[in-house]
This record gives C-alpha cells, structure tokens and sequence, in this order.
C-alpha cells in the first residue's frame, strides 16, 4: 500500500491489486496503522459493506439468432455496459458456418435484456439458413467488450455456432 494524499485529517493510501488475491466478494476491509513513534493504533473497520475482486477474463458462451437482422451472444459474466453500446462492429464478426467467404457485416452492438447478453445489428443472414452461422470476437481495434471489473472479452477466433434455421 502506498500514501497518495492527505486533507485534513483524511489519509488516502493506494493497493494495486496484482491477481494474486482471491477472487469473489470480500466482507470487509480493515486498516490497521502505526504512528511515527511505532504505536499501533486501533484497528479500523471500514463498516458492513462489501468488495468484490474479479480477474476472470469473459468469454462468449453462445449465440442464437433473434431475426435475420439481430443476433445475441451470452457472455460467460456481466458486461460493463458503456462497453457494450456501440456504432460499429464492437469487435465482433459474423460469418456463414462452414462458407467463411460469406461475411454479414456487424453495424452496432447494444446490451441485451441482461448485461450478460450482446444483441448484434446485422445485415441480413436470411440466405445462411442451410448452414448456420460463427460469431466471432477480437479483443482489439473495436473490441473493447468487458465486464463491470474492466476485464477485456476473450478473444474467440474460432467463435461460437449459431445453428442452421
């Protein structure tokens, strides 16, 4: 923990954490301090909140196609979902199973009814009905997909399936 400020009688230490502490919800958080003559000073405790610690990077779980123009993918954890609102491809990629040569371009992704969803605006995939489609996603350039931690989406080159309909 290093000192970063102090205003009046407010100290403000930082920890990085590094990946090496356990993941999930931790109860509580407790300061213990020494003064400059080596006193311990009363533990404090900071209340009954909680935090949660989370290094687990997200991955695409499924797709299914909602209409040949919207397509959904289930992510693995929530989504942080100023991540998951744009004008463009988002990262992602669409291609007829089976055919790679017939690409649908991706125009926009939003959030889905939960933020685990990733609904896909997509030019029409009525002619991939025999084959099925793949999504794919590359955590770069438009890729900027995460959950509430700030861990980037996966990158997924062989992508998921969505089956013939």
């Amino acid at each position: 923990m290093t000192y970063s400020s102090k205003t009046d009688l407010t100290y403000t230490y930082t920890r990085t954490l590094d990946g090496t502490e356990t993941e999930g919800t931790n109860a509580k958080l407790i300061i213990t301090a020494t003064d400059a003559n080596g006193n311990l000073t009363p533990s404090a405790d900071l209340g009954s909140g909680s935090f949660t610690t989370d290094f687990t990077v997200p991955t695409m779980a499924s797709a299914v196609r909602t209409n040949n123009t919207t397509l959904e993918v289930s992510l693995s954890e929530l989504g942080l979902t100023s991540t998951i609102t744009k004008a463009n491809d988002g990262g992602f990629t669409v291609e007829e199973n089976g055919t790679p040569a017939t690409t649908y371009t991706v125009s926009a992704i939003a959030p889905g009814a939960t933020n685990d969803k990733v609904v896909l605006t997509v030019a029409s995939v009525a002619a991939s009905n025999a084959a099925g489609l793949k999504v794919k996603y590359a955590a770069s350039g438009n890729g900027t997909v995460a959950d509430r931690a700030g861990n980037v989406l996966a990158t997924n080159a062989t992508g998921v399936v969505i089956a013939a309909w």
